[in-house]
């Protein structure tokens, strides 16, 4: 169980929640996306949300592991697969 404090970033519930959301689209559209589809699809979410970049980075992380550090989150995600990944990120 990951710890709130490091999902929400100091940002509101609604706010990580409509960010983690907007991610799950738009990744969920893309297929097989590569590390950098991946980066800048999260980097957009983070810039649309008003979020800094790792503060949302940060959460996902969280949210994926419920740890604050590690391996490069797109490659937990390809290791994790896509399935798996979207829903510790629904559940969050």
């Amino acid at each position: 169980s990951y710890d709130l404090a490091d999902l929400l970033q100091q940002q509101s519930p609604q706010v990580i929640t409509s960010a983690l959301e907007q991610v799950i689209i738009s990744l969920g559209t893309l297929d097989e996306p590569t590390s950098a589809d991946w980066e800048s699809t999260v980097r957009k979410v983070a810039d649309q949300n008003q979020l800094s970049h790792k503060a949302l980075f940060m959460s996902m992380r969280s949210a994926l592991t419920a740890r604050q550090h590690t391996p490069p989150l797109y490659e937990m995600m390809v290791a994790l697969g896509w399935q798996e990944s979207f829903a510790r990120l629904k559940q969050a």
